[in-house]
């Protein structure tokens, strides 16, 4: 009698232990927290008023050493669940627009994307992350961002990809 009675707890209990460890894990192990840093990567999270639904993305603030002004700032978020991440980069003004930007992780080959719009915050470059570019910034340590001024002076903004697979795993 005694068997019984033991497989009979267990198959009552058992899912229910499982279910609360499957519930309890996600939010303890990477759940986007807004303000929370994944090595030099910081998690930012918004309700979206029109479907009253919470977004969160990474970030990192790149500044100039001599003044601590924003140089660039470089985003990465999913707008639906289930779809591609997309990167955003936001640089200063007066940056050479038909050239785009160009994304080179570590030593593997560059991505050009061009430059969506101007704004009195900056000039944005926003683009869908295909599967190998987020393989790369995943496995990557440093992601180098290349743009050009008005005036043809290039400059190469290296971004630390720190943290950045642990950020990109609490944001699903």
């Amino acid at each position: 009698m005694q068997p019984m009675f033991t497989r009979s707890l267990i198959r009552i209990f058992l899912p229910a232990a499982l279910l609360a460890v499957q519930l309890v894990e996600p939010d303890t192990v990477f759940a986007a927290q807004n303000g929370k840093a994944f090595g030099d990567w910081k998690v930012y999270c918004k309700v979206k008023k029109s479907t009253n639904r919470e977004l969160c993305h990474i970030f990192q603030i790149l500044r100039k050493k001599s003044d601590r002004k924003q140089i660039m700032r470089v985003e990465l978020g999913y707008l639906k669940p289930n779809s591609s991440p997309r990167l955003i980069v936001i640089l200063p003004l007066g940056i050479a627009l038909p050239p785009g930007i160009s994304i080179q992780v570590d030593g593997n080959q560059s991505n050009r994307f061009e430059i969506e719009t101007c704004t009195r915050e900056g000039c944005r470059a926003s683009v869908e992350v295909d599967h190998i570019l987020l393989n790369e910034m995943r496995m990557g340590s440093k992601m180098k961002i290349k743009f050009s001024t008005l005036n043809r002076k290039k400059f190469i903004v290296p971004v630390s990809l720190k943290g950045f697979s642990t950020g990109n795993a609490s944001l699903k």
